[in-house]
């Protein structure tokens, strides 16, 4: 998984080389987040018109429950992986804060 500076987006590769019959996984908790945000999780590695087996997609979270509880990602086909990616939900402070420091860049 890889997480950028600002805690705003990170991107998590799960691959599946070859599952057992009959084990329940357990859910991957991720790591780097930051706590109090509420991110989005989405699978981006889908084919046109197929449906996520991730249960969480297209769901949101805080960082701290994604941190605490997880994401079920594993799957049960032999070969298969997710690329799944999870982008902060903007609050009206941060978005004021980006835009400040935009506008005290340009003079």
């Amino acid at each position: 998984m890889d997480v950028d500076s600002n805690k705003q987006k990170a991107v998590l590769f799960a691959y599946t080389l070859h599952p057992r019959y009959g084990t329940n996984w357990v859910p991957v908790k991720l790591q780097g987040l930051d706590a109090s945000k509420t991110y989005t999780v989405k699978e981006t590695n889908l084919y046109p018109g197929a449906n996520s087996t991730v249960p969480e997609n297209n769901k949101q979270f805080t960082g701290d429950y994604l941190m605490t509880i997880g994401l079920n990602i594993s799957q049960s086909q032999a070969a298969a992986s997710a690329v799944i990616e999870i982008t902060a939900k903007l609050t009206v402070a941060h978005h004021y804060k980006e835009c400040s420091a935009l506008f005290i860049r340009s003079k």
